[in-house]
């Protein structure tokens, strides 16, 4: 299973200051989704405008973290213009994720990263043998 971390723990704190108008303004900028089958987990980020160069995956321990960050300068009638965007968004991958063939793919604006499940081992059933031990001897 994947947890997500939450990084703005302060927003409990701010939401009792300013009520749910506030709320809005402490959302996550970009929208992730969390999704598993038998064989990978997969994470899922819409990220309109950003472009492969401008994504990051990584992983530190049992951490990773998916992030963006791009800025774009414009002029228009002599007026510069800047506008910058970046997210930062961090799961814990669960104890089966193969971290060494995690694999991104970013296409049309969503960026999927594929975490691969460990093949976990049926246990089968077996029965014990329980074999008598001579008493010690007085």
């Amino acid at each position: 299973m994947l947890t997500r971390r939450n990084r703005y723990a302060w927003d409990n704190i701010l939401g009792e200051i300013f009520g749910d108008s506030f709320r809005p303004y402490l959302e996550d900028p970009v929208n992730v989704t969390y999704e598993h089958d038998d064989k990978n987990y997969y994470v899922r980020a819409v990220v309109p405008g950003f472009e492969e160069s401008e994504l990051h995956v990584g992983v530190d321990g049992n951490i990773m973290t998916v992030s963006g960050k791009r800025e774009k300068t414009s002029e228009k009638d002599g007026m510069h213009s800047s506008t910058r965007s970046s997210f930062t968004q961090s799961v814990r991958l669960a104890s089966d994720a193969v971290v060494d063939e995690i694999s991104a793919e970013h296409k049309a604006g969503i960026l999927v990263v594929t975490v691969p499940r460990r093949e976990s081992k049926k246990i089968e059933s077996k029965v014990i043998p329980i074999k008598a031990l001579e008493a010690p001897k007085e």
